[in-house]
Formats: C-alpha cells, structure tokens, sequence
C-alpha cells in the first residue's frame, strides 16, 4: 500500500512501498519520535498518556505494543498509527 503522511514537521512524506521516503509504515511511524525530539510528547501523540480510556496509558505500554508489531513493519497497527495521529492515507485518497 502506498501511502502518504504528514511528518512531525509538518512536511508530507509517502510510505508503504519501495522507493518512498519511508519504506515502510513502521518506519514512518518511529522516525517521527527522532523528527520530534522530544519522547513524552511523542508518547502523549500516539495515545499513550494517563488517563486514556483504552488502557494505554505510559511510555511502557507503547514500547510493549511496538515490540509486539516489530517483526511486521507493514502490519495493520502502524498503518493506524500513521493514519490516527500523523494523519496518513492511502496515495490518492487525499492530499494528492
């Protein structure tokens, strides 16, 4: 899947496939925290923050997740992650 996003930047950048700035979503996803600079800002983006209804709540509970859907750079999770928060999409379903 060929997608595009907007980076923590704010510039936009396509993952998903070889060739793009990222070659996969999980990558796009991780690169943001270095993009960022700043871990508990990072953490609090993606939805792990106290309080958080669904249970993920600290800097942990995103590392466990992320070890979890490691070894499948391309798994459903990331793609979520880069859609809910860094507002990825599909290659031309928007911002095309």
């Amino acid at each position: 899947m060929k997608c595009i996003g907007t980076e923590a930047d704010g510039g936009l950048a396509t993952y998903g496939e070889n060739g793009n700035d990222y070659s996969s979503a999980r990558d796009f996803v991780v690169i943001q925290a270095w993009n960022m600079n700043n871990l508990k800002k990072y953490t609090e983006r993606l939805g792990y923050y106290l309080g958080q209804p669904l249970g993920h709540q600290t800097f942990e509970d995103m590392l466990n997740d992320f070890a979890d859907w490691w070894n499948d750079p391309d798994a459903e999770e990331w793609y979520d992650l880069a859609a809910n928060y860094f507002d990825g999409n599909e290659r031309g379903v928007k911002n095309e």
